[in-house]
């Protein structure tokens, strides 16, 4: 069954031809989805999966993707000249979920299924194929979430653009559902 196409737009200097990954420069590169691609709504879930390969960042904070107000994913400097970064997530209260060391490939796969019914918002997060960190929230605020439907995915950088990421992203895969643990070890 064919999948529809989709218009990205890929915004920096980069030549994207010669490389197998995308190269992300820290400065002003980015992909910025439509908000109609990846059409999230609360009586749905959504699994999100992409391979990082973080290098030292620009910045003390920089987001590897985000759909604003629905989720997102940074990396956080753990000290001046640290070889890692801890890894946070809004739903996870950007709390560390995880560390990652710079200069190596990580898989990361986020599962988030959101309850309207019940006002609850359940996230599982997998590293490198395997659960790693799973939490869930009650009393969510659903209309904001339904609010933020209409923004636009980003990929290497916050929302408005800023807070670029810098290294190189590959495979980006979004599913509009829950993958069980046996299917994300599998696409690891």
């Amino acid at each position: 069954q064919g999948v529809p196409g989709v218009d990205v737009a890929v915004i920096g200097s980069e030549d994207y031809t010669e490389n197998y990954s995308l190269e992300f420069s820290g400065d002003n590169s980015y992909l910025s989805f439509p908000a109609d691609v990846i059409d999230f709504r609360t009586d749905n879930s959504i699994t999100f999966q992409i391979y990082v390969y973080p290098l030292a960042q620009k910045t003390d904070t920089a987001y590897i993707c985000t759909h604003k107000g629905i989720f997102e994913l940074a990396l956080v400097r753990l000290a001046e000249g640290s070889k890692q970064y801890a890894l946070i997530n809004n739903i996870f209260k950007n709390q560390p979920i995880d560390t990652l060391a710079i200069d190596d490939w990580h898989h990361i796969t986020m599962a988030i299924h959101v309850d309207k019914n019940s006002g609850s918002v359940k996230a599982d997060y997998y590293s490198n194929g395997k659960l790693h960190h799973s939490q869930a929230h009650k009393n969510v605020d659903i209309a904001a979430i339904e609010a933020a439907r209409d923004s636009i995915f980003m990929v290497g950088a916050y929302a408005d653009t800023t807070k670029n990421f810098k290294g190189n992203i590959d495979e980006i895969r979004v599913w509009n559902r829950i993958l069980d643990s046996t299917y994300v070890a599998k696409t690891y």
